[in-house]
């Protein structure tokens, strides 16, 4: 399981239960992520009179010191932290675990505008899962972190975090930008933290509507993109998760196509098979098959594609991009 200063609260329970009925617990993640190791002044709180101010070992050791945890699994990019995680960890921790684990998850209780995942704001009479957004909204307090092949803007690679596990952790994705909220104040009267949660739902709402990530704005891309366009042949490039998302949303809210779909995909070991009853075409094949627009539907790639196209955009085959600058991607 995941597990670390970023989620102890939330994962709290789930320790107890495996530690009372005997079950072995590997952790992952123990700094977040990165997140801990980055901002390392915010979670300094962590660190207790033997640490040395060393806010990661601190990190490390309270994920090993809930007794439930057997394996403690943390990745490094160097020999160097190959060997400090070798030496922390082969050696006792110079503070009793239970008293570090209750020390911590004291000050972590006590984090201005942090979410603690105690999920008390929970039953949200508009079923606005309030308490997986406020958990998702720490990532908003840290320095955001490169990813998805993005190193910029801030507010996109913020959006990045924000919402990734709000798809992966609750397969959550709104309607539109328009929060239902209606702002009874049962959320925020059951806070512990006493987070102004109704403004931060909104800010959420806002968020997804600017990064594409609602229903409507995938409806209205493919709209924008497809729609009444006269097109007869349409490629996507290449197929998988995002492919799927865009056929079976465009015929279920837009209506069936009055042209034929055709994918593409550069791994050999796929062409000739079909993908959602599609054939999967070698990128070979672009020039015979002549689509009449070819849409790039991969994210983290999406440029690194476009470029390799320019030959059929050269032949007057429009290529364009399913994701926009701002927008966080369809699938994560």
């Amino acid at each position: 399981m995941s597990y670390s200063l970023l989620n102890a609260g939330q994962m709290q329970p789930v320790l107890d239960a495996a530690y009372d009925a005997g079950v072995g617990v590997v952790v992952m993640n123990p700094l977040g992520g990165g997140v801990i190791a980055q901002n390392r002044d915010y979670f300094s709180f962590a660190c207790g009179p033997e640490d040395d101010g060393d806010t990661v070992h601190a990190a490390l050791r309270f994920a090993r010191a809930h007794p439930a945890v057997d394996i403690v699994l943390g990745g490094v990019s160097s020999v160097e932290e190959l060997e400090d995680s070798v030496a922390l960890f082969s050696a006792p921790d110079p503070e009793p675990p239970q008293a570090r684990h209750v020390r911590v998850m004291d000050n972590l209780s006590e984090l201005k505008g942090f979410c603690t995942g105690c999920r008390y704001c929970d039953g949200c009479p508009e079923g606005i899962p309030t308490s997986d957004i406020m958990k998702a909204r720490n990532c908003l307090l840290f320095d955001p972190v490169q990813d998805y092949n993005r190193a910029y803007p801030d507010r996109l690679l913020y959006n990045l975090q924000l919402f990734r596990p709000l798809y992966f952790d609750k397969s959550w994705i709104p309607e539109s930008g328009e929060s239902p909220c209606i702002r009874c104040g049962r959320c925020e009267r059951q806070c512990t933290q006493k987070l102004g949660i109704i403004e931060a739902v909104a800010d959420t709402y806002q968020r997804a509507q600017e990064a594409g990530y609602t229903k409507a704005a995938h409806i209205e891309r493919l709209r924008e993109l497809l729609s009444d366009k006269n097109y007869k042949t349409v490629g996507l490039y290449p197929n998988g998760g995002f492919s799927s998302i865009i056929m079976t949303q465009y015929e279920s809210e837009i209506g069936k196509p009055d042209f034929s779909w055709v994918l593409f995909n550069s791994n050999p070991n796929l062409w000739g098979q079909r993908h959602d009853g599609v054939l999967i075409h070698s990128p070979g094949e672009i020039p015979q098959i002549n689509p009449d627009i070819i849409l790039v539907c991969t994210y983290s790639y999406a440029k690194e594609v476009y470029e390799s196209l320019k030959p059929y955009r050269d032949m007057g085959i429009r290529v364009e991009l399913l994701h926009r600058d701002t927008d966080v991607p369809w699938v994560f």
